[in-house]
């Protein structure tokens, strides 16, 4: 009896499966309505966290490959080495370097791409090829056994499926505005991470000079305690003063080594010690506090800003999508049936057969309620959020330009200081080679020379970097 079943019903499974694969092929996998929006958009950068294969068994081995640095590409051992940046590095370079190497930027690009990968799966559920044999008893006195086997496509139409994707579409939004807010935070330590690199290598070069200085200072001491112009004392007191500046010259270059480091790791790159790094002061800073007037224009160009006003239209999407969940479901389905009656003679009918069906939702347990709830609550912290943002980006931009009027002031108070100091260096030398002053004379106006020297350099760098500062609150370009 069975065998005549398999003849009778091969050539209609056979002609279903080849009518159905093509559309399964096309198909997106199922996606519930999502009703939970994600957290509001982050004031501050995480740091990404070094993800753990989930298919590590106890030993240590997996069954499948490394994660590269990007997280997306496997790979099976070591990156190589990466050559370090060295010669002539200018701010642009290294921000360049950056958008590149940086895991930060690389780890938020990602979740762009996820958040893309999510907008495909807010489909309606998958066309289905359903194979259902049935063995049934017809009412007493009927036909007895009823043999049934039916074979067909079903699909079910979900409601909130155009909401659920456009949920969707509003997280690859807001995935790129955290790119974007992750490049301006990126390039603000960049901007702290070389000026720093940037006053090390000037601390470096006053005290070589200091120690250069100081060594001739002691080399025409001893001339003279020999001639028996000074005594012991004079000797000790250059000597002391020979070991404080190379004290400072070791202490210069362990703390220029710390802020390659740290460069480095911001870039995503090695930055050579030995490299140079120029203060640039910019000849259009007017222009640029003059721009950091007009807030509205720096609040449309803020991620962050962007990122929050997308959250604000999600969460309207949201709550569309909720509503939608109290709509009815669809389920359309279409195929070939076939019946048979064993107890009478195998009388057999087939044919096709159609069916709609529709699912009611009567009692959610509040679910529906709570994802409303959830998505008017995402909205008014949205809105806060909106406000508080501005009040930052106002007080930001605000700091910024009075660290720039702040630091051009110290700048050309420094200047002129450097040059009164350099002028009494040079009359303390003359007065020490005639006779007529002391070590210490001396010693003090070199003191006073280096302080002035330091004091100009980091006001050089305090200049630069907060006018740079400021152009990545306007969302301009800081260097070429």
């Amino acid at each position: 009896m069975m065998s005549g079943w398999l003849r009778t019903l091969m050539p209609v499974a056979i002609a279903f499966a080849a009518v159905s694969a093509p559309s399964l092929a096309q198909v997106s996998p199922s996606q519930p309505v999502r009703t939970a929006a994600p957290t509001a958009a982050p004031m501050q950068v995480p740091v990404a966290s070094p993800a753990r294969n989930p298919n590590a068994n106890a030993t240590g081995s997996s069954d499948a490959p490394p994660l590269s640095a990007a997280g997306i590409m496997p790979t099976s051992g070591g990156s190589p080495a990466i050559a370090p940046m060295s010669g002539f590095l200018a701010l642009g370079a290294l921000l360049r370097e950056a958008e590149v190497r940086n895991p930060d930027l690389i780890a938020a690009r990602s979740l762009v791409v996820s958040a893309q990968a999510r907008v495909a799966q807010a489909a309606r559920p998958p066309l289905q090829f359903v194979v259902q044999p049935a063995l049934t008893e017809d009412v007493p006195g009927g036909v007895g056994r009823l043999q049934q086997f039916a074979a067909g496509l079903s699909q079910q139409v979900s409601p909130g499926i155009t909401y659920a994707r456009v949920v969707a579409e509003y997280d690859v939004t807001l995935a790129r505005g955290f790119v974007e807010a992750t490049v301006r935070d990126v390039r603000g330590r960049i901007v702290d991470g070389y000026y720093a690199f940037a006053s090390s290598r000037t601390r470096i070069v006053a005290a070589e000079e200091n120690v250069r200085g100081a060594n001739d200072l002691v080399t025409i001491v001893r001339l003279r305690e020999r001639a028996g112009a000074v005594g012991g004392f004079e000797v000790l007191r250059v000597t002391l003063e020979l070991r404080r500046a190379q004290s400072e010259l070791a202490q210069a270059r362990s703390a220029l080594i710390q802020d390659a480091i740290v460069l480095g790791a911001l870039v995503g790159r090695p930055v050579d010690p030995a490299a140079t790094l120029p203060i640039e002061t910019e000849p259009d800073v007017d222009t640029a506090i003059d721009a950091a007037k007009n807030v509205e224009i720096a609040l449309t160009r803020d991620p962050t800003s962007a990122q929050l006003r997308a959250t604000l239209a999600r969460s309207s999407a949201q709550l569309d999508a909720a509503r939608a969940l109290r709509r009815p479901a669809l389920s359309i389905a279409a195929g070939y049936l076939l019946q048979r009656v064993p107890d009478s003679g195998q009388r057999t009918s087939r044919g096709v057969t159609a069916s709609l069906g529709v699912a009611f939702p009567v009692h959610d347990y509040g679910t529906i309620r709570g994802a409303e709830l959830e998505a008017r609550a995402n909205a008014a912290t949205a809105q806060a959020q909106i406000i508080g943002r501005e009040l930052q980006l106002r007080a930001s931009i605000a700091a910024a330009r009075a660290a720039i009027e702040a630091s051009r002031s110290r700048l050309e108070f420094s200047g002129e200081s450097l040059r009164q100091a350099d002028s009494g260096l040079q009359i303390a030398r003359f007065g020490f080679r005639q006779g007529a002053l002391g070590t210490l004379d001396i010693l003090s106006a070199r003191t006073a020379a280096t302080t002035a020297r330091t004091e100009r350099d980091r006001a050089r760098g305090d200049y630069a970097a907060a006018v740079a500062k400021l152009r990545i609150l306007l969302g301009d370009p800081i260097a070429p």
